[in-house]
């Protein structure tokens, strides 16, 4: 069977020499034996860059050794497109920005980015991906080794969100972001109207969602038309709380919750992180909700690589996906379970903003225990489907 989906390919990592393309020459000039030779070079980074149409988007050029100003081309560019270097000369730093126009044909375009100096030139590649026209955005945050390192391995969630779409016949792009690293842009958010965010099964992720993140998908939600997040793994509500009152620790069960992206858009009154202990947890579907007949358990221990958080859903939000904790679970919430582990919240944006869903998923899939029609395949198509 072909595949459903075109894949957009954009990894996100920090400036780094080992992350970034890089080339080099000799610099002309005598040298005494023993001496460090100076080498001439000039990295790319991120050397893959997305490009939507109307947009712009750029990348850093870093000319190393130059002993003069470089100056700086990109060939052959395609058509509605159009660049500057600011600077356009330079012995350091120069960012490279990519303007398109609305006739933006789709495809990946393979460029040579140039630095030359007295005739010397270093030169390196950069794909510049101009995306197929599509509603559904899959961003991969899991912090898995192919965030980093594009030939690494998938992780066990990129293949199960990337199959679990192929089968379902949704065309997507995919986005993959690098450790730390913002995502990349609002303009690349709002091309799309649903999102589908994971951070992995990691016990502790990165940055599960950083600063940037949040302030990106809380204006995602607030453009205009109808919009639907869908956002999976305990590590997004820990790093809310986080970002909330300067340190770690469990999201205090309140209400209203203090923080305008869980209480406003995810609809919740807060929740308690890291609850389910290694004995892991129980989880049901809800009568009359689009996971009705779904039930799993978590793997025994898989507390230890996992944040799990209970959910205190804000009135009118709601609950996807009880569950049932261990009487030894840790930070239980003050009330009496089952608990909320997903919810889903709807709203109507003012001044015809559109509607808006957001799904949160407390927990993360991979560590789900599968038994006749319960699997994760089926959970995720219920949670697209709300």
């Amino acid at each position: 069977m072909r595949p459903h989906y075109k894949l957009l390919l954009l990894l996100l990592v920090a400036f780094t020499a080992g992350c970034s393309n890089s080339a080099s020459v000799t610099r002309p000039g005598n040298h005494d034996a023993g001496d460090s030779v100076d080498k001439f070079a000039l990295t790319v980074a991120p050397a893959s860059v997305t490009l939507l149409p109307n947009a712009s988007a750029a990348v850093t050029l870093s000319v190393i050794n130059a002993g003069s100003p470089a100056i700086l081309a990109v060939t052959p560019l395609p058509t509605a497109v159009s660049v500057t270097f600011t600077p356009a000369q330079t012995q350091d730093l120069s960012q490279l920005t990519f303007t398109a126009g609305g006739a933006l044909t789709p495809g990946t375009y393979d460029l040579t980015v140039s630095a030359t100096v007295n005739g010397i030139s270093v030169r390196q590649p950069l794909s510049l991906v101009v995306p197929v026209p599509t509603h559904f955005l899959l961003v991969d945050r899991d912090s898995s080794e192919n965030n980093d390192t594009p030939d690494a391995a998938p992780s066990e969630g990129d293949l199960l969100y990337a199959s679990t779409l192929d089968s379902a016949g949704v065309t997507y792009n995919l986005i993959r972001i690098g450790s730390g690293v913002d995502f990349p842009s609002l303009e690349l958010l709002t091309a799309h109207d649903t999102v589908l965010w994971y951070t992995g099964s990691s016990r502790s992720p990165i940055n599960a969602l950083t600063y940037g993140d949040t302030s990106a998908l809380s204006a995602f939600l607030s453009a205009p038309g109808n919009r639907k997040l869908i956002l999976v793994g305990g590590g997004v509500l820990a790093d809310l709380s986080e970002q909330a009152d300067g340190g770690a620790g469990a999201i205090v069960w309140e209400t209203p919750s203090p923080l305008p992206l869980v209480g406003a858009s995810l609809g919740l009154d807060g929740g308690m992180l890291d609850v389910g202990n290694d004995g892991g947890f129980t989880l049901m579907g809800v009568a009359g909700k689009v996971t009705a007949g779904l039930a799993f358990t978590e793997a025994p221990n898989a507390f230890t690589s996992s944040i799990n958080v209970a959910l205190n859903p804000a009135p009118g939000t709601d609950v996807l996906l009880s569950g049932t904790f261990p009487a030894n679970a840790l930070n239980l919430p003050p009330v009496a379970g089952p608990y909320a582990v997903a919810t889903g919240h709807t709203f109507v944006a003012p001044a015809g903003g559109g509607t808006k869903k957001v799904v949160y998923v407390g927990f993360s899939l991979e560590n789900l225990t599968e038994a006749g029609g319960n699997t994760r395949p089926a959970l995720v198509k219920s949670l697209l489907a709300y």
